[in-house]
């Protein structure tokens, strides 16, 4: 038995408010992101995908794509624009959803389709997955076999709102990326954005790579409450939110287990479920693996590592290396799986570190910086709850932790509404129509039109040569590197 197990439910009640308290707060922040959707490029392309490129919108895509590659100012531009043909295929199940919505929009409308009921299908999809993978979330924590756990996984849940909420107030400086080539300035902008993470590294934003951190975080309370099979379902899952970060997740779930509970990655369905993933991860990379043999090579190696290094933790050689290196914390799962992701990070960013500044403009950027920052954006929510944990037992009474959780989540409800409230432009229909509105004006950057006129050419409502004439006459805005 793992230490701290209870199976205690004589808190039943108050927990159950803890749990409503956070699920109210949850849903009015999924309200307030939403109605702040901002239609930038990155928004706008996940429109384009969810439209449905077609064949003519492609080859405008590519052609632009040559433009800033032709130019030497537009370097970071040109790799910008090119690496999203990757992300294609990276944002599949989120994608395919959005155009089922968009689709399921349109279907009700008299009108032909247009760039704005893709747009609404976009902002339907981000609150709808939003909502789903935060209720989900709480369902799993409530399920926790251990009354300390349920306690700090509340706790955790709660803290990282209540930050993710003074972030989106503008209360607080937010850093989305830290140039490594500064390696003193990233390391402190790092460890600032492991507390008060900026919108795409938040648990509770509103894009591919937050929902594949919230599967991330159940598929860890999954594997904490014995639920292996589970645990590795949900992991294969994220990958058709966002592959990339569900190779990141795959990594992470694997090196604390192997640490922290071993016999996890022991059922055969669990090693299979994983390998899964990482063949898929494999299949679905688009850099590097268009030979069909080379494919064939790489997937076999693959899969004959993921094994042996499966066999390999269950061996009486590393249960005894385990045990040494886990010490007194031997059987506190959560404390153990927070210390091996934080150690994880940290290698990954003296890695950066290193090899970063040597680096070209694009790579450093778009690499080794956006990397180290997306890598602490999975180790947040163990960390808080091994934080949350420590601070729990410290309470005499599991009550007050609870009643201190319950008024927290309440409070921070009160101020969330309250903001929304007093700000006009939070509502979710005013958002949209000055939104739109600042798209008609054609107040967007490059990329932003770009793939505005993309998402019209894919739904019908331009023609290819009027958004090429359109597009020809933007400066693309690029400066030197």
């Amino acid at each position: 038995m793992r230490a701290g197990d209870s199976n205690s439910r004589g808190s039943t009640g108050p927990m159950a408010r803890t749990w409503l308290a956070t699920v109210l707060l949850l849903v009015l922040i999924c309200a307030a992101r939403t109605s702040t959707i901002a239609l930038d490029d990155d928004n706008l392309y996940l429109a384009y995908l969810a439209a449905g490129p077609t064949a003519e919108a492609k080859a405008l895509e590519g052609r632009v794509a040559d433009r800033a590659a032709a130019e030497r100012a537009c370097e970071l531009e040109a790799f910008r624009i090119s690496v999203r043909d990757r992300y294609a295929a990276n944002y599949a199940g989120y994608s395919a959803l959005g155009g089922a919505i968009n689709r399921t929009i349109a279907a009700f409308e008299a009108r032909p389709r247009s760039v704005e009921t893709v747009i609404a299908a976009l902002i339907v999809t981000k609150a709808l997955v939003s909502l789903c993978i935060g209720l989900a979330l709480v369902w799993t924590a409530a399920r926790l076999k251990d009354q300390g756990e349920r306690i700090a996984v509340a706790a955790a849940i709660v803290a990282l709102a209540g930050l993710d909420w003074l972030a989106h107030t503008g209360a607080l400086r937010l850093y989305g990326i830290s140039d490594v080539g500064y390696p003193l300035k990233a390391a402190v902008h790092l460890g600032y954005s492991f507390v008060v993470a900026d919108e795409p590294h938040s648990l509770f934003g509103l894009t591919p790579r937050n929902a594949a951190l919230g599967l991330f975080a159940i598929a860890l309370m999954l594997k904490w409450n014995d639920r292996p099979v589970a645990a590795s379902i949900v992991i294969l899952a994220t990958a058709a939110l966002h592959q990339t970060y569900a190779g990141i997740a795959l990594l992470f779930f694997c090196a604390a287990s192997a640490i922290s509970r071993p016999d996890i990655l022991k059922p055969v369905q669990v090693r299979l479920i994983l390998v899964l993933c990482l063949l898929l991860s494999l299949l679905r990379d688009r850099y590097g693996t268009e030979g069909t043999g080379l494919l064939a090579v790489a997937a076999g190696v693959l899969t004959a590592g993921a094994f042996a290094a499966f066999a390999f933790v269950q061996s009486p050689a590393y249960q005894r290396l385990r045990d040494r290196m886990s010490g007194r914390f031997r059987g506190d799962e959560i404390l153990i799986d927070a210390g091996v992701l934080v150690a994880i990070c940290i290698c990954g960013t003296l890695l950066a570190m290193i090899f970063g500044p040597s680096s070209e403009g694009p790579v450093r950027l778009y690499f080794w910086s956006d990397l180290a920052i997306r890598i602490w954006s999975f180790a947040r929510f163990p960390f808080f709850v091994a934080v949350a944990l420590i601070l729990a037992r410290w309470f005499a009474r599991p009550s007050r932790a609870i009643a201190a959780t319950t008024v927290t989540a309440a409070i921070l409800s009160i101020a969330v509404a309250l903001q929304i409230d007093m700000r006009p432009e939070w509502s979710i229909h005013g958002s949209l129509d000055s939104n739109l509105a600042a798209v008609r004006d054609g107040a967007l950057d490059f990329e932003g039109a770009l793939y505005l006129h993309l998402a019209s050419v894919s739904v019908g409502a331009e023609s290819a040569d009027r958004a090429a004439e359109m597009l020809s006459s933007l400066p693309m805005g690029c400066r030197p590197n």
